[in-house]
């Protein structure tokens, strides 16, 4: 999927704007996709609020109140809609969207709703991953920050594997504030963007900021329909889950992650996991290989004995 991505980057470096209007393109061998950035006209508008809320009421139940599901506040937003092959019935998308921190610029990772039957596809990942690069190519050159909310442990994997510098996430305990004092910038991220966007991320107007964990993110006026949901999107890894436990303890607890998208550690990992993978299947291989020939060695000896 990753390499149906690549050509998708490359067309979009070369048409921009058809990537950008909602022009239907491929997304993969199973999926094809449209993306709208900022506002668009009012019929276009409709249509994309008509998918967002059909897609939801599929997949929650209920249409999350989001100003976007409403057609506000696209102006700053990037919404990919994925489809599947020779179908316009919708079953995932992603709303990301950027804003300024005193000049840097930061884009959040945003929201994901993917289609029960959709699900475990490695979808989001390469959702999250496309969308991201694409507005990665506005800020060309320039440190960006990226966030993301949520209480999935799925979904916190997937940001820690792309990112760099990820604030918090397994692994980092803190008793004596000094991982605080470290990653002070993402701390101000975290804060600047609980005060400035709760309810363009679906965040409760009475949660709090504790830390890096949103208390009652998911309550009155915030995203209800996710804590229904949340128990069915656990990490295969099982570290993942332990954490997500452990700092969102409530079902309405969200937490802000905070991190960096640097190409050359994300390629660094993915060459590492992939030599890895290959050497052990390598390994594998070998094994099965040596087995048979020692096994059929012996039996030409025990018959050359007779």
């Amino acid at each position: 999927m990753l390499f149906d991505f690549a050509q998708t980057y490359i067309q979009e470096s070369l048409d921009r704007a058809a990537f950008e209007n909602g022009t239907l393109f491929k997304f993969s061998n199973k999926y094809t996709a449209r993306r709208y950035v900022g506002e668009q006209d009012p019929k276009t508008t409709l249509s994309i609020t008509q998918q967002l809320s059909s897609l939801c009421k599929a997949a929650l139940g209920s249409v999350l109140d989001y100003p976007v599901m409403k057609g506000e506040g696209l102006e700053n937003k990037s919404t990919l809609i994925l489809y599947p092959q020779n179908s316009d019935t919708p079953c995932a998308f992603n709303v990301a969207f950027f804003w300024d921190l005193h000049g840097t610029p930061c884009i959040h990772y945003g929201l994901f709703i993917v289609h029960p039957d959709h699900q475990g596809k490695g979808i989001q990942s390469v959702m999250g991953f496309t969308n991201l690069l694409l507005l990665l190519k506005r800020q060309s050159g320039k440190t960006v920050w990226f966030t993301d909310l949520g209480r999935s442990p799925s979904g916190s994997r997937h940001f820690c594997s792309f990112m760099s510098h990820v604030y918090p996430r397994p692994g980092l305990d803190d008793d004596d504030g000094v991982i605080e004092k470290k990653y002070s910038s993402q701390l101000a991220v975290a804060r600047a963007f609980h005060s400035r966007f709760k309810s363009h991320a679906g965040m409760s107007p009475n949660s709090e900021l504790c830390g890096m964990a949103v208390r009652g993110s998911n309550g009155k006026g915030g995203a209800e329909a996710l804590v229904r949901v949340n128990g069915t999107t656990r990490s295969r890894n099982a570290r993942f889950n332990q954490w997500m436990e452990s700092i969102c303890p409530q079902p309405e607890d969200e937490v802000i992650m905070v991190g960096q998208f640097l190409v050359t550690s994300f390629l660094s990992r993915e060459l590492r996991r992939r030599v890895w993978a290959i050497a052990t299947f390598a390994a594998l291989i070998t094994v099965i290989f040596y087995l048979y020939f020692v096994s059929s060695a012996r039996n030409v000896r025990e018959e050359l004995s007779w």
